[in-house]
């Protein structure tokens, strides 16, 4: 086990037995260092794909439930959709917190594209496979909760987006400024507000 995963689930209050401990060291190992350096592992690339889903799916339940105690009931499917288009936001972060920590162990080719900067996804999928051998070993969201509080996820505020129209006589001009229902936060009195200017 990655001594700072083991220190910092201790400070989330994640105390594990010997055996939710293995589930996790397995889900450390991305699937490109499955491939090249543990011939003999009792897992496959695909178990670490459905711990993946998994954690991904407990994530996004302690998201919705994290946005509600912020901002209140989120009250339309449109609401939702807006919460969890922020995932990739979520994943990013935890994907961070693992190189920060030094918990994966990767192939010699994403090694190399982390090493040089560029973008992969494998720390993210890392993250993912950590959060759903958690959720596996615990049977609960509290792995997923903690996690979320740890990196400090919020999803990120609207922006208001503003359109210029003439109106039909041609003799006004309207800026309408807009926040877009799936975007609000619920505290937000209007969805939209208006200015008007003559030409």
């Amino acid at each position: 086990m990655p001594p700072r995963l083991l220190q910092d689930l201790q400070k989330m209050d994640l105390v594990l037995d010997e055996n939710a401990l293995l589930w996790v060291r397995w889900a450390c190992l991305h699937s490109s260092y499955l491939y090249e350096s543990v011939s003999d592992s009792p897992i496959s690339a695909a178990v670490l794909d459905l711990l993946a889903t998994l954690g991904r799916g407990w994530m996004r339940l302690a998201m919705l439930d994290r946005v509600r105690a912020q901002r209140g009931d989120l009250t339309t499917n449109v609401e939702v959709s807006g919460v969890l288009a922020s995932d990739h936001h979520a994943r990013a972060l935890l994907g961070a917190w693992t190189g920060d920590i030094q918990a994966a162990f990767y192939g010699k080719g994403e090694a190399a594209l982390i090493a040089a900067g560029r973008r992969t996804s494998a720390p993210e999928a890392v993250a993912m496979q950590i959060l759903g051998a958690l959720s596996l070993v615990t049977a609960s969201q509290a792995p997923a909760d903690a996690l979320l509080e740890w990196v400090s996820f919020s999803p990120p505020r609207p922006e208001p987006e503003w359109r210029y129209e003439d109106d039909s006589t041609g003799t006004s001009s309207i800026w309408h400024w807009e926040l877009r229902v799936d975007q609000c936060p619920q505290e937000c009195s209007a969805a939209a507000a208006c200015a008007a200017r003559n030409a």
